[in-house]
């Protein structure tokens, strides 16, 4: 039940909340917004078990039996090459990690080949199990005009991991600059 956001030199630039080597939290209840970092390095706003946000992410985390419920995170950009992820999460081969009734938008990174910007991230440990429940992802804004990779409202990487996805509502509305003019796109999933 924390309030972490902010704007201007009160914001929080990197990391909203980080849980490592756990079993059993919770994380519910916060307000996480108004976080820009232009640091060389990716920018959440939940992290459990990993601070890797990549297409090719399949470590196992050090987080088990997570309760990741009712957060509102709204704006996690991350301005430099890097990642950027409203909740991400790595689980162990013990356990299974619950991600529900989250409201994610204004995630943007100006991603490049293997970098992502991303609603929800779960990255693959082989045996991991992750449930992703009811959730609202909003993937908006401009991304810059160095940006090659696309946005996700959910991402799933690695080994084999078990995730069960259900009742989940996306919609992406972003910005893409071309040379000679902006261009909206708009798409609900």
């Amino acid at each position: 039940m924390n309030d972490l956001s902010a704007t201007g030199v009160d914001r929080i630039r990197r990391a909203g909340i980080l849980a490592d080597a756990d079993s059993g939290g919770s994380v519910a209840f916060n307000h996480i917004g108004g976080m820009d970092s232009g640091d060389s390095q990716d920018a959440f706003g939940i992290a459990l078990g990993t601070l890797t946000i990549s297409a090719t992410a399949i470590a196992p985390g050090g987080v088990t039996n997570a309760l990741v419920q009712r957060n509102r995170i709204n704006g996690v950009v991350q301005t430099g090459t890097f990642s950027a992820a409203g909740i991400a999460i790595a689980g162990g081969s013990v356990g299974q990690n619950t991600i529900v009734n989250n409201m994610i938008s204004g995630v943007s990174s100006n991603a490049t080949a293997g970098d992502l910007s991303v609603g929800i991230f779960v990255a693959g440990a082989s045996g991991s199990r992750t449930r992703v429940l009811s959730n609202s992802v909003l993937m908006s804004g401009d991304r810059g005009a160095t940006t090659t990779w696309p946005l996700f409202g959910i991402a799933i990487s690695g080994a084999d991991p078990m995730v069960e996805s259900r009742t989940i509502r996306f919609a992406t509305t972003r910005w893409q600059r071309v040379p000679w003019r902006m261009r909206k796109v708009t798409r609900l999933v």
